[in-house]
């Protein structure tokens, strides 16, 4: 029997702990989050963020962005409200014709909650910081609670990661890459796709393509971590087959896995860049 992973306790444990350090700075942060003003979807999940900063006592103020702005406007806006924020998140996707890069640069190193920033990820690939996608924090997170819970060591973990996106797949390629004995790095171009995944102890999946891996793709006992969310018909799926996980040794469904604890690693990012600014106004 394969153990599902809880990803809802396990934020709301996550967030107990961010509360107790919350109680211990000076001055509680803000969390600012640009959303697309159009966009219905990116407005639900901006919501969410905000009722899980509620229950640790962080304001998180939505801030509109509408189509009428360009990169430029947008880089503006960010210039324009940064100072009233201990962090600053873009809700993408964005309109059409904006360059989301120039965008996530314009958001200042110490404001960069999901670690989206070209300063940012310079300081992952460089070892210079723990900060980063907290898409990919969460699937850390529940990887390395599988490999407790099957008393495998992470640094003997052979891994299938498939997608290379800037929130999932290219972090978590650095950070794979330096805890466990082997990653392959795969995308929706990749050519026999299960050639990588079958013999893989670890599945991670991230590109947001619905039922991507199914059972014979997959090891028996392996530990599948499904990143991935496509809603379609008024349902969420993610990119493993619900019948994989019959074979599997430990999963993370969808919903209810990866998606909550994202949302707590943003109020720890939060927290940690709340903590350093106090360390360095204390000098």
């Amino acid at each position: 029997m394969a153990i599902v992973f809880d990803g809802r306790t396990a934020a709301q444990t996550k967030l107990q702990t961010i509360g107790e350090r919350v109680a211990k700075l000076d001055h509680t942060p803000r969390l600012g989050i640009l959303y697309p003003k159009e966009n219905t979807s990116q407005e639900t999940f901006s919501r969410v963020k905000q009722k899980a900063g509620e229950k640790i006592g962080i304001r998180t103020d939505l801030i509109e962005v509408g189509s009428h702005l360009d990169t430029e406007g947008i880089c503006d806006l960010i210039g324009t409200v940064t100072d009233s924020y201990g962090g600053i998140l873009v809700q993408l996707p964005l309109h059409d014709g904006v360059d989301r890069y120039t965008v996530l640069n314009s958001i200042p190193y110490e404001k960069d909650v999901e670690g989206l920033s070209a300063a940012r990820q310079g300081a992952l690939f460089q070892e210079k910081t723990d900060l980063y996608s907290p898409v990919a924090m969460a699937c850390i997170h529940a990887l390395t609670d599988g490999a407790t819970a099957l008393k495998k060591e992470m640094e003997e973990l052979s891994v299938a990661l498939i997608g290379n996106s800037y929130l999932i797949g290219r972090p978590l390629s650095l950070i794979l890459s330096r805890r466990c004995r082997e990653v392959s790095i795969c995308n929706h171009r990749t050519q026999n796709l299960f050639e990588f995944t079958e013999k893989a102890d670890v599945v991670i999946s991230g590109i947001g393509k619905p039922h991507t891996i199914t059972p014979e793709m997959v090891s028996d006992g392996a530990i599948v971590i499904d990143a991935g969310y496509e809603r379609s018909d008024g349902s969420v799926t993610g990119d493993v087959h619900p019948d994989t996980f019959s074979r599997v040794g430990f999963f993370t469904p969808v919903p209810g896995g990866i998606g909550p604890l994202t949302v707590a690693y943003i109020f720890e990012n939060l927290i940690t860049l709340a903590e350093k600014a106090s360390s360095r106004e204390n000098r």
